[in-house]
């Protein structure tokens, strides 16, 4: 993406309705602040790359007649997690907004609650708007609709991935949590009872590897949700092997293709959808 905001303030706004003199209601003035505050938590989570945002934010500017709220990223001990998550947020709302074919390596979490900022009970406000430095944009059905677009993206492919099992869930369907060694979030995993109950029922709390058809969406670099076939249980003190150790494993793999063309064509075998 292309460009920044030219500085960190965040310029909030509701417009109220006629009816009520242009102010806004306070049920929806905290909801709308709330949302906000979800947007940048997960915009300092993917920017920061940790796993809990920790940034505060100061307001520094109120408006009642407008619902107008100035925010400033409030750095502690060092820690600039709030300046690279606004942003962070400015490139991906400048991203969405422009239809940019491709926003970068982000997850589809903040694209998500973007989309749902922009919705909201038009009977209760009239427009909401968000300035970041010299860049502006409006949370409105337009915004929510080019949000849309990259979340109904989705592609598969085989694969493995390594984490914790938690909350297994057998009642009307069968799937349980993991939770991924190598980013936040989850992966969703869907197994057959049949095959894999009883090994799923061991693996509960412990680290797997698990394999199958891997499903990402919209702008995901990472699954978030995979069609189970194996679950292996890791010691607890495995340690994945090395770089050096693979080399070597499988002489001729790509015979004789170019290693990269070899590579390339992998990639291209992805199922898109």
């Amino acid at each position: 993406m292309e460009g920044r905001a030219q500085d960190n303030k965040i310029r909030f706004k509701i417009n109220g309705l006629e009816r009520d003199q242009g102010r806004v209601r306070l049920s929806v003035y905290k909801e709308k602040l709330d949302q906000l505050g979800k947007i940048l938590s997960d915009a300092e989570r993917q920017a920061a790359h940790v796993r809990k945002a920790r940034s505060n934010y100061l307001v520094s500017d109120l408006k009642y007649s407008s619902a107008y709220t100035e925010i400033l990223p409030f750095e502690e001990g060092g820690y600039a997690g709030s300046v690279a998550a606004v942003g962070f947020l400015s490139d991906v709302l400048q991203g969405i907004d422009s239809e940019e074919a491709y926003l970068g390596d982000i997850e589809s979490s903040i694209v998500e609650k973007i989309r749902t900022i922009c919705n909201g009970d038009k009977q209760q406000f009239d427009s909401q708007t968000i300035l970041i430095g010299d860049r502006q944009f409006v949370f409105d059905d337009k915004l929510a609709a080019k949000a849309q677009k990259y979340l109904d993206k989705k592609y598969f492919s085989h694969g493995e991935v390594k984490g914790k099992i938690e909350r297994v869930n057998i009642h009307d369907r069968s799937d349980f949590y993991l939770y991924p060694e190598f980013w936040s979030g989850t992966v969703t995993c869907h197994f057959n009872e049949d095959d894999l109950l009883e090994k799923v029922r061991t693996a509960l709390g412990k680290v797997v590897i698990i394999s199958g058809l891997l499903e990402f969406i919209g702008t995901d670099v990472n699954p978030v949700a995979a069609k189970v076939s194996s679950v292996e249980i890791q010691p607890e003190n495995y340690q994945p092997p090395s770089i050096d150790e693979f080399f070597g494993v499988a002489p001729n793999i790509s015979g004789d293709m170019d290693v990269v063309d070899f590579v390339k064509g992998l990639r291209s075998n992805w199922d898109r959808h």
